[in-house]
Order: C-alpha cells, then sequence, then structure tokens
C-alpha cells in the first residue's frame, strides 16, 4: 500500500497538503505519544497526508488533528488530551495521551492491515495487549502519572528531537 508522507507547514506554508485524508499534529518537539500515534495512523488510514502546524488555519483545514488544537471530539476527529476536562481511559484515573485516543479509534484497522491474516479473536487479544503495555505506558509518561526512569521509550523518542541552543 502507499504510504502517506510528512509536510511541515509552519516551515513552507502553502506546501502541497492534499490527500485523501489530510492529518495534523503540532510542529515543534515531539514525544512518543504523537511519534505512535503518527504509526498508528499511517498503518490504519491509506493514503494521507502528516503535516505539523500549530497555526489554527491549518488545523481548521485538516480532517484529523491529534495533539494539537485543545479540541477532543472523537466525532469530528479532534483528539487534543492537553485541556483541564481531559478524556480518562476505562479506569477512570489515568489520562490518554494522542496515541491512546488515536490507538482507541484506530488501532484495529492498524492491525488488520499489519495483520491481515489474524482471526478476530486473536486481533482483539492483540490490540488488547498493545493497549495494556505500550499504548499505557506512554500514555502515563505523556500524562506524568507514572515515573519514567532511564531506557523508558518516552525518553528515547525524545532524544531524537534536535538540539536547539
Amino acid at each position: 500500500p502507499r504510504r502517506g508522507h510528512l509536510v511541515d507547514l509552519d516551515a513552507a506554508p502553502g506546501a502541497a497538503y492534499r490527500q485523501a485524508m489530510r492529518i495534523l499534529t503540532h510542529s515543534g518537539t515531539f514525544h512518543a505519544d504523537d511519534v505512535f500515534a503518527s504509526v498508528v495512523l499511517d498503518m490504519a488510514l491509506d493514503g494521507a497526508t502528516l503535516a505539523r502546524s500549530r497555526d489554527p488555519a491549518a488545523i481548521a483545514a485538516a480532517d484529523l488533528v491529534f495533539d494539537v488544537g485543545g479540541v477532543y471530539d472523537p466525532a469530528t476527529r479532534r483528539y487534543d488530551h492537553h485541556m483541564r476536562e481531559r478524556p480518562l481511559r476505562p479506569d477512570g484515573a489515568t489520562p490518554y495521551s494522542s496515541v491512546g485516543l488515536i490507538w482507541r479509534d484506530y488501532g484495529h484497522a492498524a492491525l488488520a492491515r499489519l495483520l491481515p491474516d489474524l482471526a478476530a479473536d486473536e486481533a482483539e487479544e492483540v490490540w488488547a495487549d498493545i493497549d495494556g503495555g505500550l499504548v499505557l505506558s506512554i500514555d502515563q509518561a505523556d500524562n506524568g502519572v507514572a515515573p519514567v526512569g532511564p531506557g523508558h521509550l518516552s525518553l528515547l523518542v525524545e532524544a531524537f528531537n534536535p538540539a536547539w541552543d
């Protein structure tokens, strides 16, 4: 399948950003939650374009927005978690990060494309294992709910951010 591509709208305003699905996340420093959310969406949605921007016009024009924009509304494909009334995981205590929200709604589709021959019950078990391990760990780290020690995946991902003066 055709893989999507990344457009930095803040660095190149007016760059080509016309695809079947226009996905947007924040520009600037990236974290494990937005990196993994983009991978899930890339697998779940064929031919989507990912852009990074904080520009309100770019956010409004996107078909799906995550980790930026100040709105959580799955019906309109808005998946920010940076607000006072944050969406919570089923335990009622742990806030979702953007990957948790995206995994909840698009993880099954991503798994179906990655593992097309997996039986439905097996796919549900794999989805739950990833949700309760990798995704939960990123949700906890991104929201400061659990300690993050050396070697934690969130710290490893953030180490790839450029060093700024």
